[in-house]
């Protein structure tokens, strides 16, 4: 049960962050700060994966990585990502 609910606190936030991070993206088109994200997965190629992407993009800084719902919410809670 807390499993469950702590990926449904994890897709909320998710959601909430892509939201954020396009909203951020139209208020910083002169340039600025990088938009800070968490990647969130169970498989740890898809993670190093997607950091290579993004480490490519110069929008974007990942601050932090979880392997499950219960450790991206602490780390949202510490990290504070976009």
């Amino acid at each position: 049960m807390l499993e469950r609910d702590a990926h449904r606190r994890v897709r909320c936030v998710l959601r909430d962050s892509a939201f954020g991070a396009a909203q951020s993206t139209r208020l910083r088109e002169g340039g600025g700060m990088p938009i800070t994200t968490l990647l969130a997965d169970d498989h740890i190629v898809m993670r190093r994966g997607l950091r290579l992407l993004l480490e490519n993009a110069p929008d974007f800084t990942v601050v932090a990585e979880a392997s499950d719902g219960t450790e991206a919410i602490r780390q949202c809670q510490e990290k504070r990502p976009e």
